[in-house]
């Protein structure tokens, strides 16, 4: 990759609901607009303390990408702002460092501001708001809160650019004339398409994480918090590279969502927290209740190639792991749905999530723990016996693990222990 030398957080602008943000990148302008579908209802006030986080994620994205050696915001941030941004973009760039080979001093870039006292106010809320935000993607977190939570509180559901994604607009279609929607409209695809060939990179984790909540805060006159599905598996870490911890899902952790939520306390509003009522839950229990019923299977899918033709790739890790952890609770001939072929005769697929040894896959992924378990619990039935993966585990794994199983399948089956407490409208039995 082309690593970059300067880039600048110049301005923004609000025109009704489309914001408009103005950065520089190696003396070049780049301009990245935002649009909402639905009216916000901040004041002009709120809406110009959200813009300028909303642009901050934008930067990051853009800092991500191409790693600057100098980094400007042209806007008044205190300490502990700046440091929030700076520590976040450290800990989510770790992974294209190993990715591409680098020294991680590379993230060691040179932050600077305006001055260092913060220039917008934090604000209040109503309190009499109801109103629960869900952001929707169609994997499976987010489909079961939709099913769980709907009967619980009043829904606003948002999508994040659901044109740019197949899987995203499938569920807006499905959705949209059922609950309160709204979606955002940006260029930001495009635009960082356009860096990553000129900056010759690829790699680009993003802030969802921080995107959605600052999006959906727009709406915080009525909505009193935020919920995404992030589950409790996404905390453990793929790797160790240069003595440092690299976790692909670091955005989707409890540790990210409590810097985040503390750094809204402070600097934004204490109204309006985000939750996810499923952090304590790994994917293998989160699969249980997603085959309660059939409803939104047609839309569901945890693949990040899928098409308007199919829900899943089927040669990714992603798609293995969720073919596996679904088996469990339905049947091939129903899979046969979504998966255009039986995963479980491709053990080269399936090693990395595995075998002992190796990197876990940079991946939206569970823990070996997880795949153990589902391929013991596969291994007892006839069906599965001879499928070349299910021999694979039962000759070069189980007879390591076989002691451990039910230990594994208790911790697995369980709601862990998490510190956020859930409001009692969220609760997810």
């Amino acid at each position: 990759m082309i690593r970059a030398n300067h880039l600048s957080f110049d301005q923004f602008s609000i025109d009704n609901s489309t914001f408009t943000f103005s950065f520089q990148l190696d003396g070049e302008p780049v301009e990245i607009t935002l649009a909402h579908s639905l009216p916000i209802d901040l004041s002009t006030e709120a809406q110009q303390t959200v813009a300028f986080n909303l642009g901050m994620c934008y930067f990051h994205d853009l800092a991500e990408l191409t790693l600057p050696h100098h980094l400007y915001i042209n806007f008044g941030l205190s300490e502990l702002q700046l440091e929030f941004w700076r520590r976040t973009y450290q800990e989510v760039s770790k992974e294209k460092l190993l990715v591409d080979g680098l020294d991680i001093e590379v993230l060691d870039g040179d932050w600077s501001s305006k001055s260092d006292q913060s220039e917008f106010a934090p604000f209040s809320l109503p309190a009499d708001r109801t109103r629960t935000a869900l952001c929707l993607t169609g994997g499976k977190e987010s489909l079961v809160l939709l099913k769980k939570l709907r009967h619980q509180t009043d829904l606003l559901l948002f999508f994040l650019n659901p044109e740019t994604s197949v899987h995203r607009q499938r569920v807006f279609e499905r959705v949209k004339n059922d609950f309160p929607t709204t979606k955002t409209i940006s260029d930001r695809p495009s635009i960082l398409n356009a860096i990553k060939a000129k900056y010759q990179t690829d790699l680009e984790s993003g802030l969802d994480m921080a995107h959605l909540v600052f999006n959906t805060l727009l709406y915080g006159n009525s909505c009193q918090h935020v919920v995404i599905g992030n589950e409790y598996s996404s905390n453990y870490p793929n790797t160790v590279y240069q003595g440092y911890v690299v976790n692909h899902q670091y955005v989707k952790t409890i540790y990210f969502a409590r810097r985040l939520n503390e750094y809204l306390a402070q600097f934004v509003t204490p109204d309006f927290q985000y939750y996810s009522p499923v952090f304590g839950m790994y994917e293998y229990r989160i699969a249980q209740y997603l085959f309660e019923d059939e409803e939104y299977l047609e839309v569901w899918t945890s693949c990040n190639q899928s098409t308007n033709e199919v829900n899943f790739c089927c040669h990714c890790a992603k798609c293995a792991f969720t073919y596996l952890t679904a088996l469990v609770y339905t049947n091939p001939e129903y899979l046969a749905k979504f998966f255009s072929r039986d995963l479980l005769t491709d053990v080269e697929l399936y090693r990395p999530l595995m075998d002992f040894t190796g990197e876990k896959p940079l991946d939206c992924v569970g823990e070996k723990k997880e795949v153990w378990v589902a391929l013991w619990q596969l291994s007892q039935t006839a069906e599965f016996a001879d499928k070349p993966v299910i021999k694979y585990f039962l000759e070069r794994v189980f007879p390591f693990i076989e002691a451990e199983l039910m230990d594994f399948k208790t911790e697995i089956s369980a709601v862990q222990k998490v510190p956020q407490q859930l409001p009692a409208e969220l609760e997810v039995a």
